[in-house]
């Protein structure tokens, strides 16, 4: 695969290529699940935020996340064959302590009741570091 680095820091977005994910909506909307689940999932109750509906939330965010967050935004959209590779990548990431958000659909509309594995977010974090570990042959450009 071909290296994207023309940005310091970047989050990468990979989606299975083996699903019918039944409309590029639904597709997107799964990317977009991932991307900011990795943010939500560094959010808590705390007094420290604004209240919103009631409650009060903070976010505890890496420097390449802050970096990110006043930069770019950029992301890269990738694809492997199945849900294997998509929890092996999402597993090596977790090793190197980067953000990762897995993304299991509830079968509602597309996957007709079964629960999916469909994408998962990893990063934001330095390009370099992402690409050593999305550099692998089934690892493609979407």
């Amino acid at each position: 695969m071909e290296t994207i680095n023309h940005y310091p820091v970047k989050q990468v977005i990979i989606l299975r290529k083996d699903l019918n994910y039944g409309t590029q909506g639904k597709k997107i909307a799964q990317a977009c699940h991932a991307s900011m689940k990795i943010f939500f999932d560094r959010m808590d109750e705390s007094d420290s935020m604004q209240e919103v509906d009631g409650k009060l939330y903070e976010a505890i965010f890496t420097k390449d996340m802050h970096q990110w967050i006043k930069g770019s935004f950029a992301k890269i959209i990738l694809v492997v064959p199945t849900d294997k590779e998509l929890l092996e990548l999402a597993e090596e990431a977790k090793q190197k302590n980067f953000p990762v958000a897995i993304i299991e659909d509830d079968g509602a509309t597309v996957f007709h009741g079964i629960k999916t594995l469909t994408a998962i977010a990893i990063g934001p974090v330095k390009s370099e570091l992402l690409d050593e570990i999305t550099h692998k042959d089934y690892v493609k450009l979407l």
